[in-house]
């Protein structure tokens, strides 16, 4: 199937889903926390940060199940998981330029004080809090650029932001943009690797927290029945049908 169209459908659906999914999250979050949701909201992405309002989204609310199914720090933890990824905002992307090294730094420096910005406006966060959080969003994406995590929070907000690669829409955003020349099985294995749930070669980073793989587990078993049984070949019909699926078992666990 031309990839080009895979997109097509892909954007359509999220289109639909943004504004559904977003009220949905709004739901469970305190208002000092929709302050801060409803001013990511408000961001533009260009046209290579196409699939960012969706992530914005899923990363939150897999972050909400991670936090309570662990009993983790929710005043650090979710407000950097809504915020991570705010300074792709400030750029241009085309493309797959958002895996580039130079672009996962400069987003994490643009973000970090776009973030201060925000947390500082709410007036609920004192200078401790935010320091550790604009640190959080800092160093969110180091393991991409061949930097370890070091703290236990950094480790649990990566779970949260790790959780969105299987996530029906990352997954074949990926296909389409970084392996081009690969089958979808081959690229499918790749993903199994890069999330730990296989030993094999090549990059691999597995979920620090119980809920976490859980949810990576969940959501890879789907990919996995889908290219079993050529899912491809019915992309138009059945896409938005599994993802809201996807976000329906999302939303059970964060309840």
């Amino acid at each position: 199937m031309d990839k080009s169209y895979i997109k097509s459908v892909m954007l359509k659906a999220s289109e639909s889903a943004i504004l559904i999914q977003a009220k949905k999250l709004l739901k469970l979050l305190s208002e000092e926390e929709s302050l801060i949701f409803n001013e990511v909201q408000k961001l533009k992405f260009s046209e290579g940060s196409w699939f960012r309002p969706i992530h914005n989204i899923v990363v939150p609310l897999n972050m909400i199940s991670i936090i309570k199914n662990e009993s983790l720090n929710r005043k650090i933890l979710l407000p950097t998981a809504m915020l991570h990824d705010i300074g792709y905002s400030k750029l241009r992307l085309k493309g797959n330029d958002w895996t580039r090294s130079d672009i996962r730094m400069k987003h994490s420096i643009l973000g970090a004080k776009m973030a201060e910005n925000i947390l500082r406006e709410t007036g609920s966060f004192d200078k401790k809090e935010i320091e550790l959080i604009i640190s959080l969003v800092k160093t969110h994406d180091n393991p991409y650029r061949g930097i370890p995590l070091k703290t236990a929070l950094e480790k649990q907000h990566r779970d949260s932001d790790r959780s969105f690669v299987p996530f029906i829409l990352s997954f074949y955003k990926d296909f389409i943009n970084l392996d081009s020349a690969e089958t979808l099985k081959e690229f499918l294995k790749k993903r199994i690797i890069s999330l730990g749930m296989k030993p094999g070669k090549g990059y691999s980073e597995p979920f620090n927290t119980k809920t976490g793989k859980e949810i990576g587990s969940y959501l890879m078993n789907r990919r996995i029945e889908e290219i079993e049984s050529g899912f491809l070949k019915n992309f138009n019909n059945q896409f938005e049908k599994r993802m809201d699926e996807e976000f329906i078992y999302l939303f059970s666990l964060a309840k």
